[in-house]
């Protein structure tokens, strides 16, 4: 009798070997969230677990790229809904909790600009939200160290792109606690940031981080950054759970 065809697994190694070998993360996103819709999801949930769990324990760079990926076709609808769905139902019916716990549709909380402090820019007037942004791009570190006191998300989007913003200044911004967690997400989503270990776990830590985008970045993180987390009784329970659920694999 011939051996039975492991799909999963041959899916997976073609999968992440053709997302690695792909340089934009717009097509990366797109690319997985197209080629999941290829497999059931009674395969999809064991691909997805797989996906998490080696990122995680076993760490080589593809696996890492295509956990991204994965998480952030999520984010953006390129993994739809209805599929995303009943592979969350296949993975109820097979016990699979890592695709339970991880595999969850990001929560975007809109900015609310009413009682937010805009910083002092050095102008002799208030500036707009445009002027703004375009300060936010000049390449000036004191235009950048404004710039990153300034809760509009928009302008974090700006800033976040600025060649003189630093890993040690976006793991600050991501470490303040008085920081609207749309301004959060945007360093979350930001494919240069995101991969950065320092600037996820600066964000894990961070409360103000809705926890749905906090999971996301979990994987990223090394074993005993996953360890302070599990011991850390004021950040919310799912991440908790999640980093626990990491823990575990060993």
């Amino acid at each position: 009798m011939m051996p039975a065809i492991d799909k999963p697994s041959i899916w997976l190694d073609k999968v992440t070997r053709r997302i690695e070998s792909l340089d934009d993360w717009v097509q990366r996103t797109i690319f997985f969230g197209r080629s999941i819709l290829d497999i059931a999801p009674e395969e999809a949930t064991t691909c997805f677990s797989n996906i998490v769990a080696n990122a995680f324990r076993i760490r080589l760079n593809r696996f890492v790229i295509t956990s991204n990926a994965a998480f952030l076709s999520i984010a953006k609808d390129h993994w739809p809904e209805e599929h995303r769905t009943h592979t969350r139902e296949a993975a109820v019916a097979q016990g699979d909790r890592l695709t339970l716990l991880f595999l969850v549709q990001p929560t975007m909380t809109d900015f609310e600009d009413d009682d937010a402090e805009v910083p002092d820019y050095g102008s002799e007037r208030p500036l707009s939200l445009g002027e703004r942004k375009a300060l936010a791009s000049t390449p000036s570190r004191r235009v950048v160290e404004m710039a990153m006191l300034d809760p509009h998300p928009a302008v974090a989007i700006k800033l976040l792109g600025n060649p003189k913003l630093t890993e040690d200044d976006v793991v600050r911004i991501a470490a303040r606690r008085m920081i609207p967690a749309t301004v959060l997400a945007q360093i979350a989503f930001n494919t240069k940031w995101r991969m950065r270990r320092r600037v996820a776990f600066a964000l894990v830590n961070n409360p103000g981080l809705t926890s749905s985008i906090g999971v996301s970045l979990i994987p990223g993180l090394t074993a005993s950054d996953v360890a302070q987390v599990v011991a850390d009784n004021r950040l919310p329970a799912e991440i908790r759970e999640c980093a626990a659920a990491l823990l575990e694999l060993g």
